[in-house]
């Protein structure tokens, strides 16, 4: 057989690869098929359905007078882009773009559409058009079009020529936004990797001038693996040698997804960076530590490695390499506060809701995008390099783009000194063209309370809202339902927007007006933007030392440096979906649902500190301004310091990751200079219970008044609802309050503290046991023939009824719990010089752990639970008599009785008549007690070492009403018993003389007063 020859091989090898003659021949037909990209096409698609809507509503007049039934929108579509149809000719296409304005929603203007617009809209229906039904347009007759509406329509009023404003988003923007990144409160829930990932995407964003989608399209990765391109990287790390230091980290990134390119995974345009002296550029050095939190580089797992490296003699450089394992995998990473730290690349709302949030922080009250930075650095480039080169770096094709499109309103030209030959000072013109002149310093994040109630109140949400009652009732589908209630959630953020917007309008123009008409000597009393970040930088002391180097404008050493990134590495891959106070971190025992664990620990680290060190609960406290415990009498002066050192106006709760950072205040108590400290700091764990106490005190107020908070130097308020308002707005409270106040005192008279302060969990009060209904007689029996281990007979004094469950023993220990990061924040740890930033107060020093590991109990000694205790025990074998004699003498970590209570369902029944009420002192100065039934010496020596609860138990305070029966001797009923009732006639039966004895032989009907049940 002859070999094939060359020829032969050539057409085997093309039928081998897939080619089939006029296979393609009906779509090779089609001019520029491919000449659009998606979102194009999608723009055309949704142009075309107007113009298909617009001949409907002729056809449907049409078939109207002649009697016809209405078409529908496919008999629409095929008369009017069936394939091969002629082209509309000028008449009905200006009276198509008269329909699409009538039918639009201007964004620039409140009532017209801008001339830029409408073009570009014709422009996809003459592209739509054609590629939809293959007929071509006249070039003629598209430009008279365009110019028709640059004109004629401009002159009729339909459209405006009107532009966004340009401007360029300087360096001084940029400290800023950063700025208020760290160190102000968060808008929104922002994750810690978030934060140091957003910091790193901006700084890329201003050194290469990429477009918003360049890392968000497809994911900036470590390694993009492909069929065609196994070896495309994103991101490429080398270590430079350079003078003064063994190093540089310098790296090139890849812009795949840019506009225009039809094959990124071939394609690329990158640029290059490197770190620097300063963290706050250092965006090389926020990079390595994401690259080192995910594993990323072949040869190190920690930066302690990285530092170590050296390169070889004779090499200037050095190729770092990432791990087969992390190919593929996005750097910049989905967070949730459910999830944590996610594979998935972060979406681009994501980023963009953030930027918004930080320009709203730092007082920008103007929107601004990411071609305001891009403005920005075509302007820097243009006065250094050429400009092909400034195309090359902002990937434009056409040097002219830059001259059309990315220059800012104002003109870069110093007219006045260029005229008198005088050397220019520039900042003049960058005041002009950046974003500063929108920036007012306190500008609101938010509608005051009583604008945004008066939201509710809109016709159309109203309306919207009636709706979904009336589907709710009818049981309406779940789809049909939730589709009106996104419509009701979009409208509602459509008019709070608006009216946000119009707000800060009218607040900056009043803030203006106010510093001239003060002549600028007046000062601003602003909302704080730190009360947050000063307690989340306690619990996150990495956070607080990122901020203070974030705001010190020298360089730093090389230690401090290294010891910056490694707090880099410690926000990325902590896991944040719990946030535990300090001290509180579990080794183990994950279990726990996430929403009580951090309560659950704080309640079993008090219960072991009560246990261990010999106190009652109630004087173990937890202060959440300087997270830190407070033993016994030590309490009083700590709440004096903190109310004397007061530096924000909040009283609301916070809550960040499931933990409680900071409890409720009452702003009249903590004005209540008669009252102590502590009841003037007294905390509140929920924000409805915190109302229903403010209520109480507005019920009593008389109007009009002023606000009692000490810091707070408000106006005089007419009335209650006003009040309310200000307490939203300015010392944020919860904008929710609840329907019915809630009881600011539990029925037992205890007050309602701090789950973390009141020795209990927040829970729900039981509800009040009821008056006993029986009406047998009561009698006394002596205390001394009753025992522990035995119930009192039927015929005993009380007939109560069982005690309610005591909580469960707590499960974790102390001991069981990290106590290994470092909790003291030091802001001079990276040498840094001083800083205005740093003069904050979060950025002070918390608990150090020595102290709080003196608390931690010993995990090993045997622990046995009593089914009458509160506490743990350690296991004992012994005389029953003896372990409750210990009971009854040690300390109890149970709640204190209330002074008016006088029976106490926490002590039972009383066994010793009190000469007065003792008050419990402060730990360890206690001393004995009448309620002391076991002295000393009668206490075996290994009883002795055992930790003691001390039962605390409310004088008796009984009066008896007593009814003695007498028996008379009527005629005819002779035997029957007259019960003689009345307040006259019990006296004079019971007679003056008192008896003090115990026992009552005759059985009486008693009834208690003085106190609550």
């Amino acid at each position: 057989m002859a070999e094939p020859t060359a020829d032969e091989l050539l057409l085997a090898r093309a039928e081998a690869n897939g080619y089939r003659r006029g296979a393609h021949r009906e779509a090779d037909q089609l001019c520029g098929r491919e000449k659009h990209v998606t979102k194009t096409k999608k723009d055309q698609d949704r142009t075309m359905r107007r113009y298909v809507l617009w001949h409907l509503s002729e056809m449907r007049w049409k078939h109207a007078q002649k009697g016809l039934p209405p078409p529908d929108m496919d008999m629409a579509r095929d008369q009017c882009l069936r394939p091969g149809i002629t082209a509309p000719d000028l008449v009905n296409v200006k009276d198509f773009v008269r329909f699409y304005i009538s039918t639009s929603k201007p964004r620039l203007d409140a009532h017209r559409p801008t001339v830029d617009s409408i073009n570009t809209v014709m422009e996809w229906f003459f592209a739509g058009f054609t590629r939809v039904t293959g007929t071509e347009t006249v070039e003629r007759e598209r430009s008279e079009v365009y110019h028709w509406v640059r004109t004629t329509l401009v002159k009729e009023g339909l459209v405006v020529k009107k532009h966004v404003p340009k401007h360029n988003f300087a360096d001084r923007d940029l400290s800023r936004v950063l700025l208020a990144l760290w160190t102000h409160n968060d808008l929104l829930f922002i994750h810690e990797r978030y934060r140091v990932q957003v910091t790193f995407i901006i700084h890329v964003y201003c050194w290469t001038g990429a477009r918003l989608g360049a890392f968000f399209t497809g994911g900036l990765r470590y390694q993009v693996r492909t069929i065609r391109s196994r070896h495309g990287l994103d991101v490429t790390l080398v270590l430079q040698r350079v003078e003064g230091r063994s190093w540089r980290l310098i790296y090139r990134l890849d812009q795949r997804w840019v506009k225009n390119n039809r094959d990124p995974e071939n394609v690329v345009f990158g640029a290059a960076a490197k770190d620097h002296h300063r963290l706050f550029y250092n965006d090389a050095g926020f990079l390595l530590a994401m690259a080192i939190a995910d594993g990323a580089l072949f040869g190190y797992e920690s930066l302690a490695e990285v530092q170590e490296q050296r390169i070889p003699d004779g090499d200037d450089e050095l190729i770092l390499r990432f791990k087969d394992s992390a190919l593929g995998k996005p750097i910049l990473r989905k967070c949730t506060k459910k999830d944590g730290v996610t594979d998935q690349p972060m979406a681009r709302d994501a980023f963009t809701e953030i930027f918004r949030k930080m320009l709203l922080s730092a007082g920008y009250f103007c929107g601004t995008s990411i071609h305001a930075i891009r403005r920005q650095l075509g302007k820097r480039v243009d006065e250094r390099y050429t400009s092909v080169q400034r195309s090359q770096h902002l990937t434009q094709g056409d040097p002219r783009v830059f001259g059309q499109s990315y220059v800012a309103n104002c003109s870069t030209v110093d007219g006045q000194a260029a005229f008198r030959g005088e050397e220019s000072d520039q900042r003049h013109i960058e005041y002009f063209q950046s974003l500063e002149k929108f920036r007012e310093a306190g500008l609101p994040a938010r509608l005051p309370s009583h604008l945004d109630e008066a939201l509710t109140r809109d016709p159309k949400l109203c309306q919207i809202k009636s709706e979904i009652e009336a589907l709710t009732k009818q049981k309406a589908g779940i789809d049909i339902l939730n589709k009106v209630k996104k419509r009701h959630a979009a409208h509602l953020k459509t008019i709070k927007t608006t009216a946000l917007r119009q707000y800060q309008e009218h607040w900056v123009r009043e803030r203006r007006d106010w510093k001239i008409l003060t002549r600028g000597k007046g000062a601003t009393h602003d909302q704080s933007k730190t009360d947050f970040v000063q307690s989340i930088c306690q619990l996150i002391p990495e956070r607080a030392r990122i901020a203070g180097a974030m705001a010190v404008e020298e360089a730093l050493e090389p230690g401090a440096m290294w010891q910056a990134l490694g707090d880099l590495y410690t926000l990325c891959v902590e896991d944040f979906t719990v946030l535990y106070l300090p001290g509180c971190r579990p080794v183990d025992g994950y279990s726990l649902p996430k929403a009580s664990r951090s309560q659950h620990i704080q309640t079993c680290v008090r219960w072991e500190m009560a246990s261990r060190l010999g106190h009652l609960q109630k004087d173990v406290h937890y202060c959440h301004l300087c997270f830190s415990w407070v033993i016994g009498e030590d309490w009083h002066p700590h709440c004096k310091e903190h109310l004397a050192t007061m530096v924000t106006k909040r009283c609301g709760t916070i809550t960040h990751c499931h933990t409680l950072m900071r409890p409720g205040y009452c702003p009249f108590c903590m004005a209540e200079e008669k009252l102590p400290a502590p009841e003037r700091l007294e905390s509140w764990t929920r924000d409805h219970q915190l109302w229903g106490h403010v209520e109480e005190h507005l019920e009593i107020c008389h109007w009009p008044r002023r606000c009692p908070h000490p810091l707070c130097g408000a106006s005089v308020f007419e009335d209650a609802a006003a009040f309310r308002f200000h307490l939203v707005d300015e010392h944020r409270f919860s904008q929710t309050r609840p329907v019915k106040a809630a009881y600011s005192t539990p029925p037992n008279g205890q007050p309602n503290k701090n789950l973390l302060d009141g020795g209990s969990p927040a829970v729900s009060s039981s509800p009040k046991r009821k008056q006993p209904t029986s009406t047998e007689a009561l009698q006394w029996v002596p205390w001394q023939t009753t025992h522990h281990s035995r119930m009192i007979p039927e015929e005993a004094v009380f007939s109560r009824s069982p005690k309610r469950c005591r909580q469960s023993p707590p499960a974790i220990c102390p001991a069981a719990l990290s106590l290994e990061r470092d909790l003291a924040v030091d802001h001079t740890a990276y040498g840094a010089k001083h800083s205005p930033m740093l003069s904050d107060p979060y950025f002070s020093g918390t608990e150090s752990d020595e102290t709080l590991m003196k608390y931690a109990y010993n995990i090993t000694t045997p622990r046995c639970a009593s089914p009458d205790s509160t506490g743990w025990a350690p296991a004992l074998e012994g005389d029953g008599d003896i372990l409750f004699s210990q009971y009854c003498r040690s300390p109890s970590p149970s709640p204190a009785p209330s002074p008016d209570d006088t029976s106490s369902e926490s002590s039972g029944t009383t066994l010793v008549d009190f000469q007065s009420r003792q008050p419990c002192g402060s730990p360890g100065l206690s001393s004995a007690t009448a309620a002391s039934v076991v002295h000393d010496d009668e206490v075996p020596d290994h009883v002795r070492t055992l930790p003691r609860i001390r039962l605390r138990v409310s004088q008796p305070k009984i009066t008896l009403r007593l009814n003695v029966s007498r028996t008379s001797h009527a005629p005819g009923n002779k035997g029957n018993v007259t019960k003689h009732r009345g307040n006259q006639r019990s006296r004079e039966d019971s007679g003056s003389a008192k008896p003090k004895g115990i026992i009552i032989s005759k059985k009486v009907k008693g009834k208690k007063r003085g106190g609550r049940r």
